[in-house]
């Protein structure tokens, strides 16, 4: 079992990343990658919606087109949820020159602006692989913890809560192999008082 490091505040604060307001009570900034996801994007609306959670979801242009449905998005909206962009696809800014090149993250802001969903100016590359020049104006944003819950059957819930700290950014991802996950930790997390938020548009000014 791979384990969960805690990212060092050093990387955020070089690389220019953006961070949310610290906070002194038991809450955490949820965050989901990779998605959409579909059936496995309505049962996690489902599940943060039983457990009053919110959260941002870094989405992928591509697959929202492959996944997702106008419903998904008018849930998202309703339920205090917001998109942020991870990209047009999953390619890492460090083996493709299209993705420094022709800004392809003002293209996906745009594209998700035209839909009218709640989307946030802010961009979390794939693999977290930080571009090494980028023209776009758009606020990276990393995280704190990231469980290793892109493997299969992983059990991450007891590690994750270990760690977490008030006002971490936790990072997970839209894998059909994580219902049962999810379910542990935030009924978990829920019992211990913690609480999942969303990054939010007044955060950013």
């Amino acid at each position: 079992m791979r384990h969960l490091w805690r990212l060092p505040r050093w990387i955020h604060l070089i690389s220019g990343a953006y961070l949310p307001p610290q906070r002194a009570d038991r809450i955490f900034y949820l965050t989901f990658d990779d998605g959409p996801a579909g059936s496995t994007t309505c049962y996690l609306l489902d599940l943060l919606e039983e457990y009053s959670y919110t959260a941002t979801f870094f989405w992928l242009w591509s697959r929202y087109e492959e996944k997702s449905t106008p419903k998904q998005l008018q849930r998202i909206q309703e339920r205090g949820h917001f998109i942020a962009i991870h990209g047009l696809t999953h390619l890492s800014p460090w083996r493709n020159a299209f993705v420094s090149s022709q800004c392809p993250i003002e293209q996906a802001y745009l594209l998700w602006s035209k839909t009218g969903a709640p989307i946030l100016p802010l961009y979390r590359p794939p693999y977290g692989h930080i571009p090494f020049y980028s023209r776009h104006r758009i606020p990276l944003v990393l995280w704190d913890l990231m469980p290793p819950d892109y493997l299969p059957g992983v059990r991450w819930t007891e590690s994750l809560l270990e760690r977490l700290r008030p006002g971490d950014i936790v990072v997970l991802h839209e894998k059909a192999w994580s219902r049962k996950e999810w379910e542990r930790f935030f009924s978990a997390a829920a019992g211990s008082g913690w609480k999942g938020v969303a990054l939010s548009q007044e955060e950013q000014g």
